[in-house]
């Protein structure tokens, strides 16, 4: 009796913490790997490229590149996009969806996307053009 009594405070224990951590660990990644800026001009590249609406009037896309969490901002409206050699996940109008890899331009359709997590990296995947489509 003893035996059981000490597992079932191990795994509570162990449920409690997880309990507890999980909040945390969702709520702001630790030193994200990945930077975000506005794209070189007249580059393409293996960065994943947002294209703002006309309406923003931003000249340049947005460029995010390497492993993990960017927060963009809200509100932030683009029209396509290119992900080069990146996949993962965007959030867009409180919406997560998936993105793949290559030298594919993708519309957004005025969609806000206020986050990217940049998960996996495809060396052999398409740049994107130099050229706005």
């Amino acid at each position: 009796m003893k035996r059981s009594f000490r597992m079932a405070t191990v795994f509570t224990g162990a449920a409690a913490c997880a309990v507890t951590l999980a909040p945390v660990a969702k709520a702001a990644p630790a030193k994200p790997d990945a930077s975000a800026g506005n794209c070189p001009a007249g580059i393409g590249g293996q960065q994943v490229h947002l294209y703002y609406t006309a309406a923003e009037k931003h000249p340049r896309p947005a460029c995010v590149s390497s492993f993990g969490y960017i927060y963009i901002g809200a509100g932030k409206k683009f029209s396509y996009y290119c992900g080069g050699a990146w996949s993962g996940w965007f959030w867009m109008d409180g919406n997560v969806g998936h993105f793949t890899d290559g030298g594919v331009y993708h519309h957004l359709y005025g969609v806000s996307v206020s986050a990217i997590s940049i998960s996996k990296f495809n060396s052999r995947a398409g740049a994107c053009d130099s050229k706005v489509p």
